[in-house]
């Protein structure tokens, strides 16, 4: 049975072509990362079917007999980065390798010799986002470690709150990170992995089991993310003069056809509704209530313990 060659995890081969080498495209990644690490950025071995297309050079090989990299001054970041910029201000699906390399003023084959394709394109892009965008964060937990106490132990509310508040800000700046994150199955970036066992190891600490720990992060990051999708839907309805008409004309006209008197709670929201709407709102509320939740729950664990 074979094994990924990057964690050892054991590989499920398929029944038709080539034999797999990685478990994932995390795995992938980082055998590509330290690649580039360890040859000074010059790759090795053979592409994973499905990533690069037919007419592009064999992963670890360059066309003709150059010997290294192109001179084009490319490198993986400015790769990511150009990507970075092209799904932020259009969004994932105008993203291509065609389109990266346009930007780039680079010809497309060129990418080849540094990114297999836009899977793994995407998920340097993720790592370079969780990496790179430590401004969400640092308005949390400041300068020290995050949830750190002076004992050095870790406080689980200030640990999920600053990653509540993080992934939010995080997807704010960079919507497509919602489309990833959310596609199953997930893409798992080492520096998402990292923050998101910090968090763990806070829950765990306080007295929760790993099961409830990892349902208390879930239920707050699905917060999170179900509130940011509510945000792009609203976003996008703005942009097109929807939301407007909606809440001004629409609403009212569906709750005084249907009647107040059968509808009073929403009717009353009429004259609010723009605060009622609010997504921003909206996420304070549930953080904090989810929150306090949990936190009934830690509570409880440690009173029963103390008995």
């Amino acid at each position: 049975m074979a094994s990924c060659v990057q964690c050892g995890s054991v590989i499920t081969s398929a029944a038709r072509g080539r034999p797999r080498r990685y478990c994932s495209r995390s795995c992938q990644a980082r055998a590509y990362r330290a690649r580039t690490t360890a040859e000074g950025s010059e790759l090795s071995g053979p592409v994973e079917p499905g990533h690069a297309p037919a007419d592009s050079p064999a992963f670890g090989s360059l066309p003709g007999n150059s010997v290294g990299k192109p001179s084009t001054g490319l490198s993986v970041e400015c790769i990511v980065a150009a990507a970075v910029r092209i799904a932020d201000t259009d969004g994932l699906d105008v993203l291509t390798m065609r389109q990266v390399a346009a930007d780039l003023g680079v010809a497309t084959m060129s990418l080849y010799h540094y990114v297999h394709g836009k899977d793994e394109l995407i998920e340097l892009m993720l790592d370079a986002a969780f990496m790179g965008d430590t401004t969400a964060s640092s308005a949390v937990t400041g300068s020290a470690p995050a949830g750190a106490r002076p004992d050095g132990c870790m406080n689980w509310r200030t640990e999920l709150e600053g990653w509540a508040r993080y992934e939010w800000t995080l997807i704010s700046r960079h919507p497509w990170v919602l489309r990833v994150v959310t596609t199953f199955p997930p893409v798992t970036a080492p520096a998402l992995l990292t923050d998101v066992e910090r968090v763990f190891a806070a829950l765990v600490e306080a007295g929760l089991d790993p099961i409830p720990a990892y349902r208390s992060f879930q239920s707050i990051t699905g917060l999170v993310e179900g509130l940011a999708a509510l945000r792009t839907s609203t976003s996008e309805a703005e942009r097109k003069g929807i939301t407007g008409r909606w809440r001004t004309l629409e609403i009212p006209a569906i709750l005084e056809r249907l009647g107040p008197k059968e509808h009073p709670v929403q009717s009353a929201l009429l004259a609010s509704l723009d605060e009622a709407m609010d997504v921003d709102l909206m996420f304070e509320f549930g953080l904090a209530r989810l929150l306090d939740g949990i936190g009934n729950m830690v509570e409880q664990g440690r009173s029963e313990g103390g008995r």
